[in-house]
């Protein structure tokens, strides 16, 4: 795997241990369905377990996924801020 793919998951499973995927996801107004919607390939219930239990999605690519889409609304939120 590639480095760039490993940084990215490395830095969900930080953002997902201490809280701040959740965080993102909540100032987003997003619940756990639509944030998963919006990643494609996990569940809610994925998402759910992810943020409570604080692991990364067993599919690699939907754990890179999941880090775009967050790292996109915390842009998105820190654009609006300014």
């Amino acid at each position: 795997m590639d480095t760039t793919t490993d940084t990215r998951r490395g830095r969900l499973l930080t953002w997902l241990e201490n809280g701040t995927a959740r965080e993102i996801r909540e100032k987003a107004g997003l619940s756990p369905a639509k944030l998963a919607e919006r990643v494609g390939g996990i569940s809610r219930v994925t998402l759910y377990r992810c943020e409570k239990e604080r692991h990364l999605p067993r599919n690699r690519d939907a754990a890179v996924r999941y880090y775009e889409v967050l790292a996109q609304l915390r842009d998105e939120q820190e654009g609006a801020e300014r």
